[in-house]
């Protein structure tokens, strides 16, 4: 291979951002969650603290793009 390149992109953009996005999911499937016995109230409590934190980043919301050309 030759002529390699990659790039690593987050979407997000914005401080605080991610944790805002991770808060609007964690919200919409509380109650359906909770109701299930999947989760108690407690972890989403929990949840929400680590999304305060202000030195909370997440991987997950980055992409990795990587190519190249065989020679020839």
């Amino acid at each position: 291979m030759d002529h390699l390149d990659a790039r690593v992109q987050s979407d997000v953009g914005q401080p605080g951002a991610e944790a805002l996005w991770w808060r609007m999911n964690l919200e919409r499937s509380r109650a359906g969650m909770v109701a299930h016995g999947a989760v108690c109230h407690e972890d989403f409590e929990a949840a929400y603290e680590e999304l305060a934190s202000p030195g909370f980043h997440d991987l997950a919301l980055t992409v990795m793009t990587a190519w190249g050309r065989r020679p020839g």
